[in-house]
């Protein structure tokens, strides 16, 4: 619920637009959060499959804050298309942003979520990197 609420505030600050998730991205959250919950030991797979314009990207940055709020794990995000990956990055960076402290109250928010990328081609973006720092909670990568 927080998480929702933050990021509809953020992309409102953001986009001046007030973006709600869709009803197949909140059943598919929940679905996650309690596979994740769930005190099963041994190999467990959960897949989920989301149509064209249902907001994989958004699931993705939310799931990825979740698990770093909930289970304190740092999380991996994988893509393979280097400009989504950074744009969808900097759509999700002021979500990322708003938990850094309630997971890693002593890290600068440019270190809490990074991208890997060149940073001489991202002007002022302090959160790309070229190597992944150790402290990262969440990194977005090609």
């Amino acid at each position: 619920h927080d998480i929702f609420c933050s990021l509809a505030r953020s992309w409102e600050q953001d986009f001046k637009v007030l973006a709600v998730p869709h009803h197949t991205q909140v059943f598919s959250l929940l679905v996650f959060k309690a596979f994740l919950n769930d005190p099963q030991q041994g190999v467990r797979t959960l897949l989920a499959q989301v149509s064209t314009g249902e907001g994989k990207s958004m699931l993705i940055a939310v799931l990825a804050v979740f698990v770093c709020l909930t289970l304190r794990k740092r999380v991996h995000v994988v893509g393979s298309d280097k400009t989504l990956v950074l744009r969808d990055f900097e759509n999700f960076r002021a979500l990322f942003h708003a938990f850094a402290p309630e997971v890693a109250p002593e890290l600068p928010l440019e270190r809490f979520a990074v991208v890997c990328g060149d940073p001489k081609k991202v002007a002022g973006a302090a959160d790309v990197v070229q190597s992944i720092p150790d402290d990262a909670w969440i990194v977005y990568c090609e």
